[in-house]
């Protein structure tokens, strides 16, 4: 791939020309490569997404009834005040269960 260089020896140039020619197309394939893997890590991506969504879309939690899920909601105040706020921001069904279900937004603190 790359003429050894001698030891104690300063190439001549001739030689120089073509290590700078060699050196500008190793310059090109690595950046062609470096371009390669970019494009993978996009393509990697946008897979990881894909399948991200689609298993969110079957997950078991989406049977839930809404009554359910407004108890659990209700429950959930008792973790953290700001329970129902942080659940209002999951998805648009979970904000319309948790906004009209008044339990989840009482709770007393002392």
């Amino acid at each position: 791939m790359w003429p050894e260089p001698l030891p104690n020896t300063f190439p001549s140039n001739g030689q120089t020309i073509f290590l700078k020619i060699l050196i500008d197309k190793f310059e090109s394939d690595l950046q062609a490569e470096y371009d390669i893997i970019n494009d993978a890590r996009q393509r990697i991506s946008a897979l990881k997404e894909g399948i991200a969504i689609r298993r969110a879309w079957i997950a078991p939690i989406r049977k839930l009834p809404v009554e359910i899920l407004s108890e659990i909601f209700v429950h959930c105040r008792t973790v953290s005040w700001l329970a129902p706020v942080k659940i209002s921001e999951v998805c648009r069904l979970w904000r319309q269960v948790v906004l009209s279900t008044p339990r989840a937004w009482t709770s007393i603190h002392f």
